[in-house]
């Protein structure tokens, strides 16, 4: 079901690179390859997620962010608690004593821009620049 939502997305929009969570994905992932999606592994340590959540702040604190008052994202956004490693890289982790609630569309956006930021390394504009996205 994923990937028939994925290659009909694909056959509508131009997706030029598809970040995962590499849990549980191997067999996905190589259908997806197959038939010429480029994916990204996006390891989901802080070191690795910390430029996406970098990102996605400066989006969030520049009210730059609409997500048209949807209640699923409140409720997610409100199960984040942000853990920060001995390097000052971040990655979001699911509130203390709220285990069972859902972190996956925050974990999602961020796995996103972790993806863009990688597609944008080979570019000659600064990575950190975002500005051309104007409202996510």
């Amino acid at each position: 079901m994923i990937k028939n939502d994925i290659l009909c997305n694909a056959s509508t929009f131009e997706i030029r690179r598809l970040g995962y969570d590499p849990y549980k994905a191997i067999e996905l992932i190589s259908e997806l390859t197959a038939v010429g999606i480029d994916c990204y592994k996006v390891s989901q340590s802080a070191p690795v997620l910390g430029a996406g959540y970098s990102h996605w702040k400066e989006f969030v604190l520049g009210e730059k962010v609409d997500h048209d008052g949807s209640h699923v994202t409140r409720w997610m956004m409100g199960n984040v608690e942000m853990y920060t490693d001995g390097n000052g890289n971040q990655k979001a982790l699911k509130s203390a004593g709220k285990k069972q609630n859902k972190i996956d569309g925050p974990v999602a956006i961020c796995n996103s821009w972790v993806t863009y930021l990688s597609g944008r390394a080979g570019d000659d504009r600064e990575i950190s620049d975002v500005s051309e996205l104007g409202y996510i």
